[in-house]
């Protein structure tokens, strides 16, 4: 009779402990019996082993996936801070101006100023218009009236009687 063959143990475990193979692909990628392969298997423990490694390297990612989120999330809040910040500021800086807008529009009205009236209707459309489109508020959104009242001035009129 000739010699056991003798196998790579070391590199049959890495192997299975590695990946998700089963013990019969591991036997025949080795060429060896799924008898040996199975025994070998139970004896070191080789399921508990990969079990435990898996979670290892689950708690490694969790661990490096949170520690990842918690730093973005450090970035971001400081991020929030300005943009807050430049916020209020750009919102104080509009409500300056359109303060300063209708100052002018009451001053052109005490006056009668056509001209500077029109100036200032022109300037709030303007600035109606942009933080529309800022903010994607759009006027399709409102609808049509049921009754066209330019129709209904056009029809005769008729007399109801009380009965």
């Amino acid at each position: 009779m000739g010699a056991k063959p003798k196998f790579d143990v070391p590199k049959i475990r890495r192997q299975f402990l590695n990946s998700n193979v089963t013990l019969r692909d591991l036997a025949r990628r080795h060429r060896c019996s799924y008898r040996y392969i199975a025994g070998l298997s139970s004896q070191e423990r080789w399921f508990a082993q990969r079990r435990e490694l898996n979670a290892q390297k689950e708690t490694a990612l969790n661990e490096a996936l949170v520690a990842k989120v918690t730093e973005r999330s450090e970035e971001l809040a400081q991020l929030k801070v300005a943009t807050a910040q430049e916020h209020v500021a750009r919102s104080l800086q509009t409500g300056e101006r359109l303060h300063g807008l209708l100052l002018n529009g009451l001053a052109a009205v005490e006056a009668q100023d056509v001209r500077q009236i029109k100036t200032v209707i022109d300037a709030w459309a303007a600035w109606d218009k942009q933080m529309r489109q800022g903010h994607q508020i759009e006027d399709k959104d409102v609808q049509k009236p049921l009754v066209n009242i330019a129709v209904m001035a056009a029809l005769p009129r008729t007399r109801t009687t009380a009965a």
